[in-house]
């Protein structure tokens, strides 16, 4: 990945919005919380806590979908990766229709959440994007 630029992987053909309070409270369902006085380790790191929100998500969707109160298609939730950490981002849609870009450090205490850019840049740590993956 070294050599790589940016890589977008989308590999569905369209994605459902989802919802900030949605997103938050699965975020905080999370069951890989580490103690807060644990060491840091490669298994409860950044990576794992984006993967775990995106996955989580998809399987609510899928649940939704299958009980008839959605439709069949995934959560626009992603995981972007940098230099050195990984985050999610989502889209979210208001009453109007407008979509929005938000990210969110799941790895971090107090769940950070923003859509403001530079916000987002400084959850990344160390620009730029190598990968996202949706």
């Amino acid at each position: 990945m070294v050599d790589m630029r940016i890589k977008v992987m989308l590999l569905d053909d369209c994605y459902s919005p989802i919802s900030r309070d949605e997103i938050l409270t699965l975020a905080k369902r999370n069951p890989l919380p580490a103690l807060p006085c644990a060491a840091k380790t490669q298994i409860t790191d950044c990576d794992d806590y984006a993967l775990q929100l995106k996955a989580v998500a998809a399987a609510l969707y899928r649940q939704l979908s299958f009980a008839g109160r959605a439709e069949p298609v995934p959560p626009a939730v992603a995981i972007v990766i940098s230099q050195n950490h990984a985050v999610n981002i989502f889209i979210e849609q208001d009453a109007q229709g407008k979509n929005s870009i938000w990210v969110i450090d799941t790895s971090t205490p107090g769940l950070p959440i923003t859509n403001d850019p530079a916000q987002a840049a400084r959850m990344m740590k160390k620009p730029p994007v190598k990968l996202i993956y949706m």
